[in-house]
This record gives C-alpha cells, structure tokens and sequence, in this order.
C-alpha cells in the first residue's frame, strides 16, 4: 500500500473539531512522515504527498461546508497552504536567491 492511498480516511479527523485542531493534526502528521523518511531522496514522493493531501482538504472543506462538487474553484491551492495553515512538503523555488549576478 502505498502512502498516497486510503490514508486519509484513516487519521481520524472529523466534521465535528474546529479547522485549526484538524489542521494540526494534519501538519503534525505531515511533519512526522517527513521526518521518518528524510533520508534519501525524497522529492519524487513529496511531489506525490502535496497533490494528494491538497486534493483531500479540498474535499474535505467542501464537504464541511456544503459546496457543491469538490470545492476546486472555492479552495485553491494557494489558499489551503497560505489561508488555511497546511503544511506543503515541496517548498517553492525562490528564483531571486537562485540568480547570481
């Protein structure tokens, strides 16, 4: 079984807690993944483990407060890991600090 499947289902996070108790829980799980697997190369499976947990939120904010559909246009990617506080494991590039003149 790979990470990316069936876990979300599996870390108990209810409709009932407040979003911030769930977020933290999410991040403290993200983190602790992050560090049990933090030797190595771990790029390829961050890449796959931002997508998903975005995805999941997505659905799960939706579903929270009755969106219609998967809450795509509602809760952007932008605003799960800016507004709402969720860990992102692949950190954007900064391009500034890459260019040397």
């Amino acid at each position: 079984m790979t990470w990316t499947r069936g876990v979300w289902p599996n870390w108990g996070l209810s409709l009932n807690g407040s979003w911030p108790s769930v977020r933290d829980r999410l991040n403290r799980l993200l983190a602790g993944w992050s560090a049990y697997f933090s030797y190595g190369t771990r790029a390829s499976a961050y890449r796959a483990v931002d997508p998903h947990v975005s995805e999941s939120v997505r659905r799960f904010l939706a579903k929270r407060r009755k969106e219609p559909g998967r809450g795509a246009r509602r809760f952007s990617w932008s605003e799960i890991h800016g507004k709402y506080g969720v860990t992102q494991l692949v950190q954007p590039l900064n391009l500034e600090r890459r260019i040397n003149i």
